[in-house]
């Protein structure tokens, strides 16, 4: 019996003792010590919208906008609160309810917008994020408290409209020709003066700031004509020998050659003019060249304002599709009314050919034919290719910068695109420049403005959304 009784009186104990110790927690509270704000989710808000209809008139009118469809992210680390994904253009923000959670159901209080008051927050209050305010989360034993700066990033223009930023840029007085380049995160302007070929800089994110370049290569005047990019370097070729730059300010000599000038480059060649008038091409870097096979007669290339641009195929990634394009000399062709426009694919995989090159035989209706004009410039943009230039030269009457040329088919047909337009006030100059950035940035230059422009949906990015408590 006693063998019996003496485990069945252990185990009483134990049960007595555990009703003991949950007794003792259920008559004392245990306060944490920790403070954080946990969660923080949107209301839906309001946007105010603005529409044009096809005579001109602008009608206003609002809508809601789901506020919990833009996650608050919430950087324990730096105790930053924002939207990373920014509410819409109009979207007001001077009224807006929000849900907040801290952690252990601590309090949360709200600073004054115009003083150190601190007041509780509710819920039920709407609150004014016009600019940053101030989150605390207390703990619940009251020791501690965590500050929190909270944002709400809204889009301050249309992502649907074309936007253009302008500012001054203080070239050297007298020039006379130039073009532009996007390499390595700044935007290089090469402009002559006549005496010489002078490079300025900025970076891309910017458009102001310009620096001028202090090479210890004095470029001559005619330089600038030749420069092309590829791989992230820049070309010339200036007295009979081709030099290189990775930030246009130290060039080094790459290979001599007899040449009438560069005019394109792609991921693997060098394209240049002979003063035979052939085109040629190469792959070292100037050291050797071959001539490239054409479709039609040489006589149908360009000799001056050679403009051209690459555009990356969207199927594969070893071959590009190389526009060249400019205008034959006023003296021999003084009938003219289209610029000669070439065109190529480059392959760059092992064992394809090279291709040849295919002239654009320009079609006789000026809507979609390329205009024979004084300084043309080429570049590509969004997978399709913009041109600019100045007056007709010879038989084309078409006014100088009178619009952008937009062609989506590689340079066969250009037109008047409703959605890229010149800024409202463009005044173009005979020297003028125009390249794309590595955002996809339209960046004109004359000789004391920039003009930036682009669509933001195309160059808005996002954050890091994720932090680590």
């Amino acid at each position: 019996m006693r063998r019996i009784l003496l485990p069945f009186a252990v185990c009483l104990s134990v049960i007595l003792l555990l009703a003991s110790c949950l007794k003792d927690d259920e008559d004392e509270t245990v306060y944490s010590d920790d403070a954080a704000i946990i969660s923080f989710t949107l209301s839906d808000l309001k946007r105010t919208v603005t529409t044009t209809a096809k005579n001109g008139s602008d009608s206003t009118y609002q809508v809601s906008v789901s506020g919990s469809s833009y996650k608050m992210y919430i950087d324990q680390i730096n105790h930053l609160i924002y939207n990373v994904d920014s509410l819409p253009y109009g979207t007001n923000v001077s009224k807006v309810l929000c849900t907040v959670s801290s952690k252990n159901s601590g309090l949360i209080a709200i600073k004054n917008v115009d003083s150190d008051t601190l007041k509780y927050y509710d819920s039920s209050d709407s609150i004014d994020f016009t600019r940053p305010r101030k989150f605390f989360a207390y703990s619940n034993d009251g020791a501690s408290r965590q500050e929190y700066e909270v944002r709400l990033n809204v889009h301050y223009e249309r992502n649907d409209q074309f936007v253009w930023n302008c500012s001054d840029i203080a070239l050297p007085s007298g020039v006379q020709g130039m073009k532009a380049f996007a390499c390595n995160g700044r935007v290089y302007v090469f402009a002559s003066d006549g005496s010489r070929t002078h490079v300025y800089y900025c970076d891309e994110d910017s458009h102001d700031g310009w620096k001028q370049a202090e090479s210890a290569i004095s470029l001559p005047p005619y330089s600038y004509q030749n420069m092309v990019e590829r791989d992230q370097h820049l070309y010339t070729y200036s007295n009979g020998h081709i030099l290189k730059s990775a930030d246009g300010i130290s060039w080094e000599e790459t290979s001599r050659a007899t040449l009438l000038r560069l005019v394109a480059a792609d991921n693997k060649s060098l394209y240049a003019l002979s003063h035979s008038g052939l085109l040629l091409s190469s792959a070292d870097e100037g050291a050797t060249w071959q001539e490239e096979a054409l479709d039609e007669s040489p006589s149908l290339l360009p000799l001056q304002d050679i403009s051209y641009c690459s555009l990356p195929s969207r199927v594969n990634d070893a071959t590009e599709y190389i526009v060249l394009a400019g205008n034959r000399t006023l003296a021999n062709y003084s009938d003219d009314r289209y610029a000669m426009v070439w065109s190529k694919v480059a392959e760059y995989s092992e064992g394809s050919r090279n291709d040849s090159w295919m002239y654009i035989s320009a079609c006789d209706v000026d809507s979609v034919a390329l205009p024979r004009l004084s300084n043309l410039t080429l570049a590509s943009y969004n997978g399709a290719i913009l041109a600019l230039g100045g007056t007709g030269i010879g038989a084309c009457v078409r006014a100088g910068f009178s619009q952008l040329y937009y062609s989506q088919d590689g340079g066969v047909y250009w037109r008047n695109d409703k959605n890229y337009q010149l800024p409202e006030d463009f005044e173009g100059q005979q020297a003028f420049a125009m390249t794309v950035d590595s955002k996809g940035r339209i960046w004109i230059i004359t000789g004391n403005k920039v003009w930036k422009g682009y669509y933001p949906d195309d160059v808005w990015e996002k954050s890091q959304k994720s932090f680590t408590e």
